[in-house]
């Protein structure tokens, strides 16, 4: 392995100790200034600012040292073993809603592509264009996953080339605008949610009821304005401290995901700096705005096969499901038993 020698402690991985050493001690790894992996997925090992980030997350999963040769290798690896999150560098956590706490986001791909191939294929008979439907996967997670209904609605109808007038939020179901299009969604995601109701991923339920018990305040941040709604369908109402959902960012006039606005009201909320509090997200959108709302961590959950999309969005983390996270207690700060109140979960 030219340029790069073996760390000095057994088994030959690496881990959080070797990475807190290695801004002041590279003959650990012998790692060359542009290296991919140290450059830019851990912020440069050679700036203090790593650090700060060894001491919020211990990585525990056994990586051979020979895997970290070339950049293609951190997109492959799928690591094994769980992630530590210290919760000494935490006050606060805050966690989107679809397709992280519930299952709903596969309702609202459905409900989008409902929409879209509709008026997609009415567009097409009148116009005699070729009718090209609405990608469930790839359209959903680029241009609406995590953004305000209009938002969504804009951004894919520019990616095809079309422009509506946005018109009013309260316009009918029928009307020809952004926010009617918008409106005619949310009544096919309401009609889908009161037929198919809630699926929640038990492993995020029970890692918040885990945060709860040492004391972590929980927040939940959603673009959705059903979040009420889908929380008390799946009784999930008493489990959050405090949330931003679409109804509220609307009321305060605060700007969607990728905007920090909504995870910096959350963080007002709890009562805590953003940099006290890590946040959990599944769509690229969410993620950024977590990053640019300086949280302290950034961890995101890959349902839908893009790692490395989540990765260049800001996460420093990324899991296929929080079941693979494990909590660090804070010093002196045992857990006591876990409050479910009114929660079926």
């Amino acid at each position: 392995m030219r340029g790069l020698r073996r760390p000095r402690f057994p088994a030959q991985v690496w881990d959080a100790r070797a990475l807190t050493l290695a801004p002041t001690r590279r003959h650990l790894f012998k790692l060359p200034r542009n290296d991919y992996l140290f450059r830019e997925r851990w912020n440069c090992c050679f700036k203090a600012s790593f650090q700060e980030k060894a001491h919020q997350i211990s990585l525990t999963q056994a990586v051979s040292v020979r895997k970290l040769k070339t950049p293609a290798v951190w997109e492959e690896l799928a690591l094994p073993g769980p992630v530590v999150i210290t919760l000494e560098a935490f006050d606060a956590a805050v966690f989107d809603l679809d397709g992280v706490i519930t299952k709903t986001a596969s309702i609202h791909a459905a409900a989008w592509k409902e929409l879209f191939d509709d008026y997609l294929r009415a567009r097409a008979e009148r116009s005699g264009e070729p009718f090209r439907p609405f990608d469930a996967e790839q359209d959903y997670l680029r241009y609406v996953d995590g953004k305000p209904r209009s938002e969504g609605v804009k951004s894919f109808l520019e990616s095809r080339g079309i422009d509506l007038p946005f018109g009013h939020p309260d316009d009918p179901p029928e009307a020809q605008t952004i926010c009617g299009l918008g409106n005619r969604k949310n009544l096919i995601f309401n009609q889908r949610l009161t037929t198919d109701g809630v699926e929640v991923y038990e492993s995020s339920v029970r890692l918040v009821h885990e945060l709860r018990s040492y004391g972590i305040r929980i927040g939940l941040v959603s673009s959705s304005k059903n979040t009420r709604t889908v929380l008390n369908i799946a009784g999930l109402e008493t489990l959050f401290d405090a949330y931003v959902d679409g109804v509220e960012a609307a009321r305060l006039s605060l700007k969607g995901k990728p905007h920090p606005d909504t995870f910096l009201h959350a963080a007002k909320l709890l009562g805590v700096a953003p940099a006290r509090a890590f946040g959990v997200e599944d769509a690229l959108s969410g993620v950024q705005a977590l990053k640019a709302a300086g949280y302290g961590l950034v961890i995101g959950v890959d349902r839908a096969n893009q790692a490395g999309a989540l990765r260049d969005s800001g996460a420093d983390v990324v899991v296929a499901d929080l079941a693979e996270l494990r909590l660090q207690p804070p010093s002196g700060r045992q857990t006591g038993a876990v409050e479910r109140k009114a929660s079926k979960y």
